[in-house]
């Protein structure tokens, strides 16, 4: 007995819409004005009853203008990797647009509702908070998001393995005779992966150590309103927190979640008389510009934010001149890794004696 191939009607109603929208959802069509739940519950009904009718139906679009999104610009490192974007952009005739959205998924919905028509392309600096609907935007026009290895989306990445450099950080640190350490964050959570990443390589990299160390995670909430009206929150996050690791009489080494958190700790120890890195170390991520700049220039990871950023843009240009072509039907996507490298310098040195 022959079975039923199942209909956008039959989709439709498992998911609770109607047909015109299963059929916008599922080619791509006007896809931001759906919200991020209606694109999910037609996906899983489509997914379930094997329905299978989703196309790529990218046209030729003459706009020469991409849509940057990036959760901050305070912090060197997403302002870093905008501008390398937009360097590339303008050298092949694009102009950009750079969409804030402080890590808020109202305002990135808002965002993309209100992208029209004239947009070519779109780059995500951090991973979208409405992956649903910028996988389904993807079918529409070319999309490419820089982010974690470990963060999987159906989009063009350019990635980093923040586990293998949390790994690196903490092996240098142990290579120095270090054996207490605490982890300074902003907060620690689903929406921020790379943190958490970071975290896990540091402390999987303790544990191995065995019982003679510890490991602290101290992290500090901070609000939305924060991110938009403080440009010095990382900052004020790595000083408070490096306050109260003073009252700790074993560490020695302080890991920050990145450089900006790093440079308030630096204060918080310089402040108070201490001495870095002869009573403590003092390690971030990213490598931004101030980092060789600072009064005891900062160990960092390299996150290559200007290849990234540039290779960014080249992947999203491949696909635009790929639509229209028997190239721009090709489903495959395309994942560019870059290792993590460490960049030592004067903030790191050997663990203070404890007299253990």
């Amino acid at each position: 007995m022959r079975t039923k191939k199942p209909t956008s009607k039959d989709v439709a109603k498992m998911a609770g819409v109607s047909q015109s929208t299963v059929s916008m959802v599922l080619n791509g069509k006007q896809l931001p004005s759906f919200s991020e739940e209606t694109i999910r519950r037609v996906m899983e009904a489509a997914a379930q009853l094997g329905y299978d009718r989703i196309r790529r139906e990218r046209t030729p679009v003459q706009s020469k203008t991409v849509a940057v999104f990036c959760p901050v610009l305070s912090n060197p490192y997403y302002s870093g990797l905008v501008q390398a974007i937009e360097k590339a952009a303008y050298a092949a005739g694009f102009r950009t647009l750079i969409y804030t959205t402080y890590r808020d998924p109202d305002i990135e919905i808002s965002h993309l509702q209100n992208l029209g028509d004239g947009v070519a392309g779109v780059i995500f600096t951090n991973i979208p908070l409405h992956t649903k609907v910028v996988e389904n935007l993807n079918r529409k026009i070319p999309v490419v998001v820089i982010w974690d290895r470990n963060d999987m989306i159906d989009v063009d990445t350019v990635e980093v393995n923040s586990y293998r450099a949390g790994v690196a950080v903490a092996e240098h640190l142990i290579a120095l005779g270090h054996r207490h350490f605490a982890f300074l964050s902003t907060p620690l959570n689903s929406e921020n992966s790379i943190r958490v990443r970071r975290m896990e390589g540091v402390r999987d990299a303790v544990k191995r150590l065995g019982k003679d160390c510890s490991f602290l995670v101290k992290a500090i909430d901070v609000s939305r309103s924060s991110d938009i009206n403080d440009p010095d929150i990382e900052h004020k996050v790595g000083y408070q927190l490096a306050q109260e690791c003073l009252q700790m009489q074993k560490l020695t080494a302080l890991i920050c979640v990145n450089d900006m958190v790093a440079y308030g700790a630096m204060d918080a120890l310089l402040e108070v008389g201490k001495k870095i890195p002869e009573d403590y170390s003092v390690c971030g991520f990213d490598n931004i510009f101030p980092s060789h700049m600072t009064a005891v220039s900062l160990t960092s990871i390299e996150n290559h934010m200007l290849l990234k950023g540039k290779n960014a843009f080249d992947m999203l240009y491949r696909r635009i001149n790929q639509i229209g072509t028997s190239e721009g039907s090709d489903l495959s996507l395309t994942r560019v890794e870059y290792p993590p490298k460490l960049v030592v310098r004067g903030s790191t040195g050997p663990a203070r004696d404890l007299g253990e």
